[in-house]
């Protein structure tokens, strides 16, 4: 398992840090904690995006380095922030809201979405507009709501649309159901009946 910090570490390693043992050994270690946390298709997708063959311990290098830039970028959770004591002199105050000025300016920039992730279906899989968002996210209900850990006598049937829900939008993610699609190809009357979708319990309940 991987901390935050390690991965924001290994995602700020130039390609350079591949000629230093103690780099490749952290590097070869996260390549094969993703092989085991990814689905085999997000893993076949994300070496497609990068043209990678990881028949070779370059390609799986670069492989591990460009998921700790993608998980940095857009996967992982804020840090907290710093608590001030009202005992605290002003000065620090200060000082404590320049670095969260700082940290908000560097943070990346919301992309522009299609909408869909406000459709129903979406809601109910905590609205991804990330694959590897849709892919966490249905594993937390996968915990929440399997029958074997959850005794509602809804949790048969709230696992068969959960499960029935990703499966069609992992299917087809970056061709049909990403959010990040331009709406021109996506289309205004996709979009439409995607928001229409109506289910037996209301998105909010999943995630209660």
């Amino acid at each position: 398992m991987f901390t935050q910090q390690q991965i924001l570490e290994i995602a700020s390693l130039p390609e350079t840090a591949f000629k230093f043992k103690v780099h490749v050994d952290t590097l070869i270690k996260f390549y094969k904690w993703i092989t085991q946390e990814w689905t085999s298709q997000s893993l076949k997708e994300h070496k497609a995006k990068y043209e990678l063959d990881c028949r070779s311990t370059e390609g799986k290098l670069k492989c591990a380095l460009y998921a700790a830039k993608e998980l940095s970028t857009h996967c992982l959770p804020p840090t907290p922030s710093p608590v001030v004591s009202p005992s605290e002199s002003p000065v620090k105050e200060v000082q404590v809201s320049k670095i969260l000025c700082q940290a908000i300016a560097l943070l990346p920039p919301v992309p522009k979405t299609n909408g869909l992730e406000k459709a129903p279906a979406y809601q109910i899989l905590g609205e991804p507009i990330y694959f590897e968002e849709l892919v966490r996210n249905y594993r937390q209900l996968v915990l929440k709501w399997h029958p074997d850990n959850n005794e509602s006598p809804s949790s048969v049937g709230r696992m068969q649309l959960i499960t029935s829900i990703y499966k069609d939008l992992k299917a087809e993610w970056f061709t049909k159901y990403s959010p990040l699609i331009p709406i021109s190809r996506l289309g205004k009357e996709n979009l439409l009946r995607a928001m229409s979708k109506e289910f037996p319990w209301i998105p909010e309940s999943f995630w209660q």
